[in-house]
């Protein structure tokens, strides 16, 4: 029974990391359609105060950079939220099975 359910939290924690990451990767895409459809020169991605990732404009080329305390922390943030939520339902339709 014990490897079991060491093997499920495993599996939720696997599903939250995966989950926060393409969940990020599409707000990080949604940043860059902005950025060319406005014609911006700097746009920062932000989540409340918490800027995470810069796109901006040089000469030519337009260049993304992570903001790292802020990414690291946004990142942190949805994996716990993520894992939080999915736990939660693991348990509702446990209990009501």
């Amino acid at each position: 029974m014990r490897r079991k359910a060491g093997l499920q939290w495993a599996t939720w924690i696997l599903e939250s990391l995966l989950l926060a990451t393409v969940g990020l990767s599409v707000v990080i895409f949604l940043g860059y359609a902005t950025f060319y459809a406005t014609g911006r020169s700097e746009l920062t991605l932000r989540l409340g105060h918490l800027a995470f990732y810069r796109i901006s404009r040089a000469t030519t080329n337009v260049t993304g950079q992570t903001l790292n305390p802020g990414m690291g922390m946004t990142w942190l943030g949805t994996i716990i939220i993520i894992a939080g939520i999915i736990i939660e339902s693991h348990r509702v339709h446990d209990r009501s099975v």
